[in-house]
């Protein structure tokens, strides 16, 4: 309503007329002491009708704010005229009717320019008062009362209902603190205008007094209890200037009461939102505004939540004890972290509820917020093992229990039976399992973040982690022998290890001075080889492997030489129970298959190997073991790196000797490599990818030339291919180099169709066994395939070329150069030279390969799969001109036949151009 219920029609109320009529006949007419009455009576009838005038609505939009701000001032200076002009010494609670309809009347216009726009109707307010406790500084009143009765009335008017403070700031003279006669010092004007100042603009005040009042205000104008008086059904409303006023006076007020008093409005305010609106994930809920206006903070939760998340963030930040000692004055009773708290999660809750899966996507900056908000609150829980005399503080427990309680109320939902502790919810909800994995990213990146938290919150909330899943890992029965982990548990592993990756990296020389290094170090390095003897670990090859790459590869060298050394270490010791679960070779054929890896770093190949070399006396191994390791240590001498070249050709002479028993053709084929007599031997390490064609060769020119070359040849498919018959991608990376290398030093070396029967025949096969296992996830949805495997793909697939590479070949002047797939990574390519007019190539061609091209050709007519084989088989083989030119025409006609119609079905069933491009390459005019 614009107008007081008293007003009628006209704009007057019938006492109001005869008033007015005694006014006119009263001492001095129109000019005497009844004009300003009358003036500043009608004042707000004018302002009232310019109000609810429909055709001047436009005159107060938006872009007409100040106006609102002058019609205040002129609105409040009238109703302070009009008191000048009928001194009294009544006080204000024992005022007339009529004086205390007249302020019910500037009440209402006041009410009404409140309406329109709050902050510009504050400001009005403030200059006004302003200027009307200045002038009244020196006033000149006939009785020493007037002026604190006037000021009393223009309090009563601006809705202070206690009225007592006036004399506070003007005491009668006479009375202790009043200046002589009826002067006042400018100090006691201007604490008189602030506490008259509206709550919104003392709020801003620079002294700590009156903002502290202002907030107490606010709080009364702003709670609206329920019916009922149930604290769950009351209401704080406000708008959205406000909200951001309050927020910011928690977040930066340098004064912890004033903070305090601020955030207890806030989290009430917040707790209100989440069970009005919270529960509603679709954003209908209660939150729209009702006769008494708008929830506090409805605008900031709808429309801008990343901001209300940021400035919540920042608050707890500022406020936190975390590190704090007591002489900072920030762990005092009247300290606001707990309000801080209460904030962060309540908006932590809102943003769960806007968007459930808020931590799925790291782009979407609410999900960044909410990683934040998650990881500042884990930060203040008590970890169970701590220690530290510092944090035992009543205040540090009633932080860590209010923290772990807005954690815990996070997922209290259809789920929150589940979790009775911090601990249980890190471990077992999948939405903290993300926030854990993409706030501890160890993988290189960093992760985008608006507002990071403190070095000593981060390290806070890791360490609740790690020992949240230590515990877990203890509890769950880790160490009993299954033959696979469930996906609980296997996750649980995983970010175990992670996390305490993340820490190891952390470390320098600097961080062995700290009190709890020694501790911490040995924690991280129990976890880790809890870990590495997990049998959901060890019984996995590949993620083993992996594991052992990550640890050797940490970028602190106190962390390596701590923790990550002694851990791989330890899995050299024999293990009865343990080795049958791996490859034969036992854990140091693990170790070389982790080195081959294509993301195993340089250094961490280095340190692998000098950890096997320096542990050589402990190990221990039959001729089966010692030959499993010597293949992929022979791949090694193809690394780049001239140290890494080194170490292995010093391993290869120690491999006859870790023998149990002797093995002549492994004692053969070693001392080749490693006779420094030789020239190979210098070679080998200076240039070791272009040498080891030549190491191969010379390998099977020994007395052994047989059984050698079966051993090199089979053991590219042991080292591919577990005992399960699954791809190993530091096998396949050891078989590549060998295969590309055998190609290399010829057919008398190496034959082909020998290469194919030992072992391309079985790798093809488990390549088509890979595509049907995996083309069943629907939707094309892949896993992702390593470099080693594809590469090994491309080398397996190239044998059913049929092509001989002899040596000597090229006399002819005719040269064509072929490009084949990329083999060592040492050159992105590599070439054949050959005669263009004189392929040679297998005859007659092996009846296996045949059915290897049409096997592979209809592998994925109907549908696509994650090692295209079809694609390959024909860019890799029935593309190329010695298949097309020199085996096609060759073949039967039925076996003709059947490679065109299956080119013709993979064309028009699985619309593969490539296979029509193959049709058009083979000579059609013989079938």
């Amino acid at each position: 309503a614009l107008a007081s219920s008293t007003i009628d029609d006209a704009g007057r109320s019938p006492a109001s007329k005869k008033k007015r009529k005694k006014s006119k006949k009263g001492k001095g007419g129109d000019g005497g002491a009844g004009a300003p009455e009358y003036k500043a009576d009608r004042d707000v009838l004018f302002i009232l009708r310019l109000i609810k005038d429909p055709s001047l609505s436009s005159l107060w939009s938006s872009r007409r704010f100040a106006l609102v701000a002058a019609v205040t001032v002129r609105a409040v200076s009238s109703y302070d005229d009009l008191r000048r002009s009928r001194p009294s010494s009544d006080p204000a609670d024992a005022e007339p009717s009529s004086t205390a309809m007249i302020r019910e009347r500037y009440s209402s216009i006041l009410k009404a320019l409140s309406n329109i726009k709050a902050s510009v109707y504050d400001r009005g307010v403030a200059y006004a008062v302003n200027s009307i406790v200045r002038a009244s500084k020196n006033g000149s009143e006939s009785k020493e009362g007037c002026r604190n009765v006037r000021l009393s009335h223009l309090a009563k008017l601006l809705g202070r209902d206690d009225t007592s403070f006036v004399s506070k700031y003007f005491p009668p003279k006479g009375e202790q603190g009043a200046a002589s006669g009826n002067e006042v010092t400018a100090m006691d004007a201007d604490a008189m205008a602030s506490a008259l100042l509206p709550a919104r603009v003392a709020l801003e005040h620079a002294a700590a007094s009156v903002r502290l009042d202002a907030i107490g205000r606010l709080k009364k104008s702003m709670v609206v209890e329920g019916d009922d008086g149930d604290a769950a059904s009351r209401k704080i409303m406000g708008d959205d200037d406000l909200g951001r006023a309050l927020l910011r006076r928690l977040g930066a007020d340098d004064d912890p009461e004033v903070a305090s008093a601020a955030g207890q409005i806030v989290a009430d305010a917040l707790k209100t939102m989440c069970l009005a609106g919270g529960s509603d994930s679709s954003g209908d809920g209660d939150m729209e505004a009702d006769e008494d206006g708008n929830l506090l903070f409805t605008a900031l939760v709808e429309n801008d939540l990343d901001s209300l998340a940021k400035e919540a963030l920042l608050a707890l930040i500022r406020w936190t004890v975390i590190g704090k000692e007591e002489k900072d004055g920030i762990t005092t009773p009247s300290s606001p972290i707990l309000s801080c708290i209460s904030v962060c999660g309540s908006v932590a809750k809102l943003i769960l509820d806007k968007n459930i899966q808020a931590s799925d996507d790291l782009d979407d900056p609410m999900s960044r917020m909410f990683c934040m908000l998650f990881a500042s609150l884990g930060a203040h829980v008590q970890q169970s093992n701590s220690g530290s005399d510092k944090e035992t503080s009543n205040l540090m427990k009633e932080v860590s229990d209010a923290a772990s309680a807005e954690l815990l109320q996070l997922f209290n939902d259809e789920e929150g039976a589940l979790y009775g502790s911090v601990a249980n919810l890190m471990t077992a909800n999948p939405t903290s399992q993300k926030v854990l994995t993409n706030f501890f990213s160890v993988e290189g990146t960093t992760t985008k973040r608006d507002v990071r938290i403190t070095k000593i919150l981060q390290a806070r909330f890791l360490w609740l982690a790690l020992t949240s899943y230590s515990d877990a890992i203890a509890a769950k029965g880790f160490s009993v022998k299954k033959k696979s982990a469930s996906a609980s548990n296997s996750t649980i592993l995983q970010i175990t290890f992670n996390l305490a990756q993340y820490q190891m990296r952390l470390y320098s020389q600097e961080s062995k001075k700290s009190d709890r290094f020694e501790s911490d170090v040995s924690f991280l390095r129990e976890t880790c080889s809890r870990y590495l003897n997990s049998p959901a670990i060890f019984q996995n090859r590949d993620i083993f492997e992996r594991a052992i790459i990550k640890l050797a590869s940490i970028s602190s060298n106190v962390s390596y030489k701590e923790i990550a050394e002694p851990s791989i270490a330890l899995s050299l010791c024999h293990d009865a129970d343990k080795e049958p679960n791996l490859v034969h070779g036992g854990f140091a054929t693990v170790l070389v298959n982790a080195c081959l890896l294509p993301h195993a770093s340089t250094e961490g190949i280095a340190r692998i190997l000098a950890i096997i070399t320096s542990s050589s006396g402990n190990i221990k191994m039959d001729s089966r073991s010692a030959r499993d390791c010597l293949l992929p240590t022979l791949a090694l001498l193809s690394h780049s790196d001239r140290g890494i070249r080194e170490y292995v050709l010093g391993l290869l002479k120690q491999y006859p000797s870790l023998a149990k028993k002797k093995d002549e053709m492994l004692s053969d084929i070693c001392s080749v490599a490693t006779n420094k007599s030789s020239p190979l031997w210098s070679s080998l390490v200076l240039d070791g990818a272009n040498a080891l064609p030549s190491l191969l060769a010379q390998i099977v020119q020994s007395s052994q030339r047989i059984q050698s070359q079966k051993f090199l040849i089979e053991s590219c498919k042991s080292c591919a291919l577990d005992e399960n018959g699954d791809f190993t991608y530091g096998g396949c990376q050891a078989a590549s180099v060998i295969f590309s290398s055998m190609e290399e030093a010829g057919e008398e070396a190496f034959p082909l169709l020998k290469r194919w029967d030992l072992a391309g025949k079985d790798l093809f096969q488990a390549f088509l066994a890979y595509d049907r296992a995996n083309n069943d996830v629907g939707d094309e949805v892949f896993p992702e395939l390593s470099l080693s495997l594809t590469q090994l793909r491309d080398f397996v697939t190239s044998m059913l070329k049929g092509v001989l590479v002899n040596e000597g070949q090229g006399g002819d002047d005719n040269i064509q150069i072929s490009i084949g797939p990329s083999s060592t990574g040492r050159r992105m390519r590599t070439y054949s030279v050959g005669a263009s007019n004189s392929f040679t190539v297998l005859e007659p061609y092996p009846d296996d390969m045949l059915c290897a091209i049409i096997e592979g050709l209809t592998s994925s007519v109907t549908s696509s799969t994650p090692l295209l084989l079809s694609t390959h088989v024909v860019q890799l083989v029935i593309s190329r001109q010695s298949w097309a030119n020199g085996v096609f025409p060759n073949l039967s006609q039925k076996s003709k036949h059947d490679v065109a119609s299956a080119l013709l079905a993979l064309r028009a069933q699985g619309n593969e151009e490539l296979a029509g491009v193959g049709l058009q390459g083979v000579p059609l005019e013989s079938l």
